[in-house]
């Protein structure tokens, strides 16, 4: 009876975490795409004379809508990067 027992959990435990894992890299997947497309919406305006300081654009305040896809890709890079360190110690 015990050993059924012990051989049920280990059977359940890896179904479990087969699927749990399957989920996971469900979330990846969406959140990268999402995450990217985030982050080509806000790169208006970006070109090489910005990489060496030469921009000179003036700070101003994000409102509305820019303000919205903003949090969302903080929001988005968060939920990528804990299903990601989530991924690591489910194979463990």
């Amino acid at each position: 009876m015990i050993v059924a027992h012990i051989t049920f959990a280990k059977t359940h435990h890896a179904y479990y975490n087969m699927h749990m894992r399957f989920g996971l890299q469900i979330i990846q997947v969406i959140s990268a795409v999402l995450l990217m497309a985030l982050i080509l919406i806000q790169s208006k305006g970006v070109g090489l004379g910005s990489t060496f300081g030469g921009g000179g654009e003036v700070y101003y305040t994000r409102r509305g809508a820019e303000k919205f896809i903003f949090w969302g890709t903080i929001f988005v890079a968060i939920v990528f990067t804990l299903s990601s360190l989530a991924g690591v110690l489910l194979t463990k």
